[in-house]
């Protein structure tokens, strides 16, 4: 058996290539996800098991899941860099798979430093690397030594147990890439708004700048940011006082105040493809801090109780008291306003050019605000396209159905796929 262990938005992949790849019949497939079934009997029926990183870490304290109770002829972890900390519970979980074979497939097998890596020498269990005190020892103190040798040696390792495939040496022929760059000018209206908001928020970093204190309100920068870009997107994506929320800005009354609490929550709500920061999956029960920090509620209070009273990102003390549920507002779906912005208008005329050359030419529009995907629905419709959406909020079954129906040829199938950036960026490589 075959236990295959991914983000949810690869599922649509990995039934599509088992499909096109295998013969009707030969090999059967189960998801153990969601709604699974907890007999061990059941799963032995089948010879490919697939499964999550975040499913694995619910069960790490869970002596009877049947997932552990097999001796699995292989393993195999897709995006394998999910699991970059050694420490969190999915990681833990995914290690303590009892497996006579261990293969981990990704593109980013180092993302933030040489340490990311030493997790998956843990889960391929590659001796002495896999024992955290030879890792620290032979690569990772030199490398922050900057001795020479700890390099040559993690370059060695990778050559060994690495098999490394290239686009140059892909088997299927890929198109080369053409960037074009299209200029928007803004309306009046969006650029009176913009100007008035960066005045704003200058004045806002001015002030921590003067009192030392942007490092304990980067958040709050990134957050200003943020409301910039929207605007330059979309207006219909900021709060509807723009004002009133720059005010909101002060995150240390946050705990004692919920209305202050609800602004923060739009502040900080840029789409629906949020990952928890302990588990890095998306959050199951949403709780946002009073630092203004999104977690899983699972995850935030079992960290809680068993390590300092601290927010794991900022370090701002905190307990139980300061954990609160979002607003229902988080969940609404924006009506869609009369007159699309300045950057939809463009996307429709680009769009529009392309269907003229090719009536049947299919097109991916990504965002990372799941927002705009709402918002652009309409007016692409208006204008006569077909289009389906994919975003974080789906399930597997119903992401792998768009990917199914996006790919239908002819003038008669959809020809533009509504894409969030984060949920969809593996499922369109399928497509």
């Amino acid at each position: 058996m075959t236990l295959i262990v991914c983000p949810p938005s690869v599922f649509s992949t990995w039934i599509t290539q088992l499909t096109e790849h295998t013969k009707r019949g030969r090999l059967k497939a189960y998801m153990y996800y969601g709604d699974r079934t907890q007999d061990v009997s059941e799963l032995q029926k089948y010879d490919i098991i697939l499964t999550t990183y975040s499913t694995l870490g619910s069960e790490l304290n869970n002596t009877n899941a049947p997932i552990k109770k097999i001796e699995w002829w292989r393993v195999i972890l897709d995006e394998a860099h999910v699991i970059k900390n050694h420490k969190a519970n999915q990681s833990v979980a995914v290690t303590m798979l009892n497996a006579k074979r261990r293969w981990v497939v990704t593109g980013t097998p180092i993302q933030n430093g040489s340490m990311d890596l030493f997790s998956l020498m843990s889960f391929l269990r590659f001796d002495p690397f896999s024992v955290k005190s030879y890792w620290d020892n032979l690569v990772q103190r030199p490398i922050a030594q900057g001795n020479a040798k700890g390099l040559s040696r993690l370059q060695a390792l990778m050559a060994t147990i690495s098999l490394r495939r290239t686009k140059e040496k892909a088997l299927i022929g890929l198109p080369p890439k053409t960037i074009h760059t299209c200029n928007v000018e803004l309306s009046v209206d969006e650029r009176k708004l913009y100007d008035e908001m960066e005045t704003e928020a200058k004045s806002f970093v001015a002030r921590y700048i003067a009192k030392g204190s942007v490092t304990h309100n980067y958040s709050t920068v990134l957050s200003i940011i943020l409301r910039l870009r929207q605007i330059c997107t979309h207006t219909e994506l900021c709060p509807s006082d723009l004002r009133a929320s720059l005010s909101s800005y002060s995150f240390e009354d946050a705990s004692n105040n919920p209305e202050l609490l609800k602004k923060l929550v739009l502040l900080l709500q840029d789409g629906e493809d949020l990952d928890c920061p302990i588990c890095l999956s998306p959050p199951s029960e949403l709780i946002i801090t009073s630092c203004a920090h999104i977690f899983c509620r699972t995850c935030i209070i079992r960290t809680l109780k068993h390590s300092t009273s601290l927010c794991p990102l900022c370090r701002h003390s905190l307990s139980e008291s300061d954990l609160f549920s979002p607003p229902p507002e988080v969940n609404k779906i924006p009506a869609t306003p009369s007159e699309p912005s300045s950057k939809v208008a463009a996307l429709l005329k680009l769009l529009e050019a392309s269907r003229n050359e090719n009536p049947s030419i299919k097109s991916v529009v990504f965002s990372q605000f799941r927002k705009l995907l709402l918002l652009l629905e309409e007016p692409l419709k208006a204008a006569g396209f077909k289009i389906l959406r994919l975003d974080g909020v789906m399930s597997a079954k119903k992401r792998a159905n768009v990917i199914e129906e996006f790919g239908v040829p002819g003038p008669d199938g959809p020809t533009v796929l509504l894409a969030s950036l984060k949920a969809s960026g593996k499922e369109t490589k399928s497509s």
